[in-house]
């Protein structure tokens, strides 16, 4: 097939050398409302009263619902990227994409799945190291 830009230089080699060890990081997250909020505000001390007196004694008071006293859960979803960096299963990402995550999948490209643990992480340079559970796994 005729390529339909000329002068850039030719990846597929690359791509058919290095391919199989880039993965999908895939993360959740998993906090409470106070926390995605950012903590006790001005005036939330006073919110359960102010509830109290217009809907009655009964009614639910915000933050004491499914997810306990920070209120209900709030899951997140985040993606990256990552390179397998030896053969026994770490892999190399960025901080930012594992940040705060309670839990850490890694796809390959053969469709394969894996629970991946935090090894180290430094957010400085935005790095992380994670470990999968695999064997004679493609760099």
């Amino acid at each position: 097939a005729q390529p339909l830009v000329s002068g850039l230089p030719d990846f597929t080699n690359l791509v058919e050398q290095v391919g199989p060890g880039v993965v999908n990081v895939d993360t959740t997250i998993v906090r409470s409302n106070r926390q995605a909020r950012g903590g006790m505000g001005p005036g939330d001390d006073e919110m359960p009263e102010f509830f109290r007196r217009f809907f009655g004694p009964d009614f639910p008071m915000p933050g004491q619902g499914p997810g306990g006293p920070g209120g209900p859960s709030i899951k997140g979803r985040g993606m990256g990227s990552g390179f397998i960096i030896s053969p026994d299963g770490y892999v190399l990402t960025n901080y930012h994409v594992v940040a705060d995550a309670s839990e850490v999948k890694v796809k390959l490209g053969d469709r394969r799945e894996f629970t991946a643990k935090v090894v180290g992480s430094d957010q400085q340079y935005d790095v992380a190291l994670l470990k999968i559970d695999g064997k004679n796994l493609p760099t």
